[in-house]
């Protein structure tokens, strides 16, 4: 039989046990999707992009009749609060639900004492991909004398329409230009497929 997907062991996991026995949900997606230069509630400044699960959406109404929210965001290993503003709520309202994982940015601050998120964008994993992908002007790897088939997808020459390739040195922490590589979301996929996560980074 096909082996479940990890989503739906987590689901299940939540459903009969009241708990996860494996990682949280957005912790395995993190690890998956690390080479989107995603960061985590605990390292992450201002406006970086943040994968994380709201856990609870409450909607409320301003004195002015606005509709606003506040939201308890979990990346899998802390909980943070967060706030969305009326301006940014039109924009979300529909496309936002608890369980969901989401890429958000936004501004760190403190409220009665407190560390809060004021969320400015709201991605859905699929639209920031889209997005990182449109706007990356480097990539760089690592180890990449264990990777078969790299050089395949590289080109000497800089175009318009091409992605600056670099390779990362663990030992001398220097940077190696490899080539380029077209902006074509097929080539810029399959190049992901041939590293681990943390080997690979769009920047």
């Amino acid at each position: 039989k096909e082996e479940l997907s990890d989503q739906l062991i987590s689901e299940y996991e939540k459903e009969y046990l009241g708990f996860y026995i494996s990682k949280h949900p957005v912790e395995k997606e993190f690890n998956k999707k690390q080479y989107l230069t995603i960061y985590k509630l605990s390292n992450a400044k201002n406006y970086q992009p943040i994968l994380v699960q709201f856990n609870q959406i409450k909607r409320i109404r301003t004195k002015n009749g606005q509709n606003m929210a506040f939201v308890t965001l979990n990346d899998g290993v802390h909980l943070l609060d967060g706030v969305i503003f009326p301006n940014q709520f039109k924009k979300y309202e529909l496309d936002i639900s608890e369980e969901q994982i989401y890429v958000v940015q936004g501004k760190f601050d403190q409220r009665n004492g407190k560390m809060q998120l004021i969320l400015n964008d709201i991605y859905t994993e699929e639209a920031f991909e889209a997005f990182k992908l449109n706007q990356t002007k480097q990539i760089i790897v690592r180890r990449v004398d264990q990777v078969k088939g790299f050089y395949q997808y590289l080109d000497q020459e800089n175009t318009n329409q091409s992605i600056e390739v670099l390779s990362f040195n663990d030992q001398t922490n220097e940077m190696t230009r490899l080539g380029y590589i077209k902006k074509n979301s097929a080539f810029l996929s399959d190049l992901v497929k041939l590293f681990k996560p943390s080997d690979i980074r769009f920047v």
